[in-house]
């Protein structure tokens, strides 16, 4: 029964992956992680993180995760400077090659950041979601076989795309506007500021209405003093006038606690491959393992509620296998695991509830059976500091888990009266 019903399942999550798109271009579909910061941040503090709702999300990096470079050993250059810095410091000045390096970039934001406007940031369009939000992840890694004392070097790359990635957040655009409305405000006063000047100088007049009298190489020397002139007085206000002071602070706070999340519909793609040179040989060199990830869902604002559907294939994972008690040793095994997942926190962010079910089978080699994993989180906070958690969940061994201290609170409670225990 439970196999049909997982089977079941199993179906209704491809079909609406697939159907997605659609569906989302049909109600009017920007980069984002398609699960809630708010959302997870209860159920994070589970004392076992091992059971966080977050099985089958993909990797920030492809590229470095297949290849187990550390999250934050990766170089993420936001400019074309930034990546020539990265990479001098890396290689020593270009002198020497590391033994590790990864890099991730978006090749919108490092090269053509500064003709993005908001409104394009802002943008539904499915195009502009995919330029802004492709990020590519590239690495490799050498390591010393303490055997053969042969050096072996492991290269990956990877890639990551959001074809929509939902509406940024209510608070953030009155952020944004009030941002906008206050910068503004600023240029008003410089522009009176730089017209009261002009009226009572008649030097800067004389100097701009003669203009076209003056000879190229004269014609610049005044050019450029009377920019001079207007960068002086802009200075002069901003340093001068108590409103343009408030009016900097004011857009730097807005600046930095401003949040960009987004919500709404979204529909994220994740790739990469990684390959084996054995001693270095470049020639000889091939593939190591790779994956494919496909997440999508809808996140609602008001209701702090998300829900998201993810299918994701493996090649030579390293749990290939359905079962933890069949460890297998074959090569070229592939996996393939579908599984939703639905959060929800309250909107005082005191009580969060989470579950997820994984579907996990092994697709071209009968060594084992396939089977499932689920998981459900919930914490409450009774206090500051003070949160009532508790989590119960299946491995795909079949070991049923259940902790958090509400189970160690009941026993504690039930201990008085009759001295029976919950079972951990």
């Amino acid at each position: 029964m439970i196999k049909k019903l997982l089977t079941t399942i199993n179906i209704i999550i491809i079909i609406a992956v697939i159907a997605w798109p659609a569906f989302s271009l049909a109600q009017t579909s920007d980069p984002g992680n398609p699960s809630s910061a708010a959302i997870n941040n209860g159920l994070k503090n589970n004392s076992d993180t091992s059971w966080v709702i977050n099985n089958l999300v993909a990797p920030s990096s492809p590229g470095a995760s297949l290849i187990g470079i550390s999250p934050t050993s990766i170089q993420r250059p936001t400019d074309p400077s930034a990546f020539s810095v990265s990479l001098l410091n890396a290689t020593n000045n270009l002198t020497t090659i590391p033994n590790s390096y990864a890099v991730d970039f978006s090749p919108a934001w490092l090269f053509a950041g500064q003709h993005i406007s908001f409104s394009d940031f802002q943008s539904n369009e499915v195009g502009k979601n995919i330029w802004q939000s492709l990020d590519i992840s590239v690495a490799y890694k050498n390591v010393k076989d303490s055997l053969t004392n042969n050096t072996n070097t492991t290269m990956g790359i990877g890639f990551k795309v959001s074809f929509f990635r939902g509406k940024i957040n209510s608070k953030a655009i009155r952020l944004v506007n009030q941002s906008y409305s206050l910068i503004s405000n600023l240029l008003a006063l410089q522009i009176t500021e730089r017209e009261n000047y002009t009226k009572t100088h008649p030097e800067y007049l004389q100097m701009n209405k003669n203009m076209y009298t003056y000879s190229d190489s004269v014609k610049k020397i005044v050019q450029a003093k009377l920019q001079h002139i207007r960068d002086s007085l802009n200075n002069v206000v901003t340093e001068k006038s108590a409103i343009a002071k408030n009016t900097l602070d004011s857009v730097k706070k807005i600046g930095e606690t401003i949040d960009f999340t987004r919500y709404g519909w979204k529909l994220d793609l994740a790739g990469g491959m990684s390959y084996y040179f054995p001693n270095q040989v470049y020639s000889n060199g091939s593939l190591n393992n790779a994956g494919a990830w496909l997440t999508g869902g809808y996140e609602d604002e008001d209701a702090h509620v998300s829900f998201l559907g993810i299918a994701r294939y493996l090649y030579n994972a390293k749990e290939a296998y359905a079962n933890p008690d069949d460890i297998l040793s074959h090569n070229n095994l592939s996996t393939f695991d579908t599984g939703m997942r639905l959060l929800f926190n309250s909107k005082n962010n005191k009580f969060s509830f989470g579950g997820e079910l994984v579907y996990r089978s092994i697709l071209n080699a009968a060594v084992t059976t396939s089977s499932y994993r689920y998981a459900i989180n919930s914490d409450y906070e009774v206090g500051k500091n003070q949160i009532i958690s508790f989590v119960f969940g299946r491995d795909f061994n079949g070991t049923i888990n259940k902790s958090g201290n509400l189970l160690a609170a009941l026993n504690f409670i039930i201990g008085f009266g009759n001295a029976k225990s919950i079972k951990q």
